[in-house]
């Protein structure tokens, strides 16, 4: 098509000008043509290679910033994102990291996790319930060789922000401690200033003062989602301040704190540089943690089966044993 309009071009200027011109206008031409053939090849590389090429580049970069980043000296934490896939974030620098040994971690039949260090068992395995939990029986918990409880205390209302006592707290910690468990406590705080957060630390003291809480009060700060709620505008700082109140206050009080917080909630929401004398309760649902730094709780399931509860129950494996802690 293109060589059939040269044609009809040419026979133009011969007709015109007698054919003076007629080599350097055919010479114009291939130029033209190569010049098009050209920008076709760029338009199709930056229509189907340009993913390809951009990936490069920042792979490249990635690599380039990994030897001369200072804030990449302490390593780097991968994460799972339903938008991007795999990605990365810098670590930050003098916080503890994880140190357990993958292989340590094992399931037995019953999905009842333990972790061993040179043949010797390190860890104690508990379950953390809430009034979602229905009936339990307390005495088929403890046969199982479950040695303590998190039970819920109550929460804060995402929307109103009222507190709450959860319904089944009472019956569930004296029926724990009665059959012989180690209870600690968690609450489900919609914190959104740290003068909240000490208010909800106020009411988990007020409430647990009559009980032997041997393993840890936890705040568990969590993010509602798909619904509208009053902490959506909470900022990592704010959400730092509302730890420390909240767990300072309880720590005030003799009891141990702790942070249950997930993988992405540590990353992207907490300064967890401000809270190192602080432990964490991760949540993680896997046969390992890969959570990058230093843990004293795990909850390794969300949905298993025991004998005594109805329905699903976390399972939890503490890297301390808090009954034998000061």
């Amino acid at each position: 098509m293109f060589f059939q309009k040269r044609t009809n071009h040419q026979s133009f200027v011969e007709s015109t000008s007698g054919g003076k011109y007629a080599f350097y206008f055919f010479l114009l031409d291939i130029f033209m043509f190569c010049l098009t053939v050209c920008f076709v090849i760029i338009a199709i590389q930056f229509v189907f290679g340009g993913s390809k090429v951009q990936t490069i580049m920042q792979t490249s970069d990635q690599a380039n910033n990994l030897g001369t980043e200072p804030a990449l000296s302490g390593g780097k934490i991968i994460l799972k994102d339903d938008f991007y896939g795999t990605i990365w974030y810098p670590a930050l620098k003098n916080v503890p990291v994880n140190s357990y040994n993958p292989s340590g971690f094992s399931l037995d039949s019953k999905n009842f996790m333990t972790y061993k260090e040179n043949g010797k068992q390190k860890s104690v395995l508990g379950i953390d319930v809430s009034e979602y939990q229905g009936d339990i029986d307390w005495n088929k918990i403890k046969a199982q060789g479950i040695q303590f409880a998190m039970i819920r205390v109550g929460g804060r209302g995402y929307g109103n922000g009222q507190i709450y006592e959860d319904k089944n707290f009472k019956k569930n910690i004296e029926a724990a401690e009665k059959v012989g468990l180690k209870v600690g406590i968690y609450f489900l705080s919609q914190a959104v200033s740290a003068d909240e957060a000490k208010e909800e630390a106020n009411f988990v003291l007020d409430s647990i003062k009559n009980y032997n809480i041997i393993y840890p009060v936890a705040l568990d700060w969590e993010i509602i989602a798909n619904e509208t709620a009053r902490t959506d505008n909470v900022a990592p700082q704010g959400l730092t301040d509302i730890a420390k109140t909240f767990c300072n206050t309880i720590k005030a009080s003799g009891y141990k704190p702790i942070i249950y917080l997930s993988t992405k909630l540590a990353v992207l929401k907490y300064d967890l540089s401000q809270v190192t004398d602080l432990p964490l309760w991760i949540a993680e649902y896997d046969k390992t943690p890969s959570f990058y730094y230093d843990f004293a709780m795990w909850q390794y399931s969300s949905t298993a089966k025991v004998d005594g509860i109805q329905g699903n129950v976390d399972l939890d494996i503490s890297m301390v044993d808090y009954s034998k802690k000061k």
